[in-house]
């Protein structure tokens, strides 16, 4: 099987689109898709932190070639969950310290932590508003978060291959 260096490449770029998409939506929509921009940013965290997370689930093509190579079609999969301090909790310490290192590289008084629990749900309970469990009133700021973690994994991803 290939390997997959962390953070995954392909990941984060998923996450990059996200958090973009969002990013327009604030500056060209009104305040009515701020909750959609609020949805796309917490996914777009989520996604960023599934690039730790990732694993190749890439299967080999059934072709013989003569000189034994092996071709795979296929990508990558990553841990299922929503919640954004619980995925941290879950990435391998070495990589963990790579992240909040570059955090406070970034910005020295940002509490990337703290950030990860305040917008934990924010994928996940805030896409329905109207629901009980809805996050009623939702903080712009998880755009905020989710540049700055963006900006964490550009910086991290070069010294995280090191530990692949």
């Amino acid at each position: 099987m290939p390997s997959l260096p962390l953070p995954s490449w392909e990941v984060i770029e998923e996450g990059r689109s996200y958090l973009q998409a969002a990013s327009l939506i604030v500056k060209h929509g009104d305040v009515g898709q701020w909750r959609p921009a609020c949805v796309l940013a917490g996914f777009s965290m989520e996604l960023f932190l599934k690039s730790f997370l990732a694993k190749d689930d890439s299967k080999p093509l059934n072709i013989k070639f003569p000189n034994g190579l092996t071709m795979y079609q296929g990508g990558v999969k990553s841990e299922r969950g929503h919640e954004l301090d619980d995925l941290f909790n879950r990435i391998p310490i070495d990589y963990k310290k790579l992240i909040l290192d570059a955090s406070k590289e970034i910005s020295p008084d940002f509490e990337l932590e703290q950030k990860l629990q305040k917008f934990a749900g924010y994928f996940f309970d805030g896409r329905y508003g109207y629901e009980k469990t809805a996050i009623g009133v939702l903080d712009m700021k998880v755009l905020e978060v989710a540049k700055h973690l963006e900006q964490v994994c550009i910086q991290v991803a070069p010294k995280a291959i090191q530990l692949s």
